[in-house]
């Protein structure tokens, strides 16, 4: 579709190295018929084409990014609790700079190194995750949604590692 890998090179072009917004502009005003459903048709197949366009390394460096900055409120305000956003990015952070220094073709090594990078995220967040569940029940169930979503983005950021960029000799 040359629309869209139009679209998605104007949107890399205009902004190189910032983020995107993809906005459909559809809204829950009024009655739904077929426009809104291209409009948010549209929207997506831009928004997973520029997906496509990125590498497992900048997902791993975008988790290590965000779970460091949610360790310093962490920190500041739950201090007993600041291991949970400290020990896995930072295994994820030596995870991504081994995969940049390993030997290319070395497929068992890499997935060494993956499972080693997401250990600490399942040992340590999915119990808790759990125990908060039990605790919170179903009225506040969207708050351990958020663990397992940042769980699950560590573990995708450590499974994607294989797509880094080896470093030139």
């Amino acid at each position: 579709m040359q629309w869209l890998n139009k679209a998605a090179d104007e949107a890399i072009a205009a902004h190189p190295d910032g983020e995107i917004l993809v906005e459909s502009g559809g809204s829950p005003s009024g009655t739904h018929h077929l426009g809104h459903l291209r409009q948010l048709i549209t929207s997506d197949a831009v928004m997973l084409e520029l997906r496509r366009r990125t590498t497992g390394a900048d997902l791993a460096a975008a988790g290590v990014i965000f779970f460091t900055l949610l360790a310093i409120p962490v920190n500041l305000y739950v201090p007993g609790g600041s291991f949970l956003f400290t020990w896995p990015p930072l295994s994820l952070a030596l995870a991504v700079l081994a995969s940049t220094l390993l030997p290319p073709r070395r497929c068992w090594l890499m997935a060494m190194v993956s499972i080693v990078a997401f250990a600490p995220a399942v040992i340590l967040v999915a119990p808790l995750v759990v125990q908060l569940f039990t605790a919170l029940t179903l009225q506040l169930a969207w708050a351990c949604s958020v663990g397992v979503t940042l769980t699950t983005w560590l573990i995708v950021s450590a499974m994607a590692l294989g797509e880094t960029k080896r470093l030139q000799n």
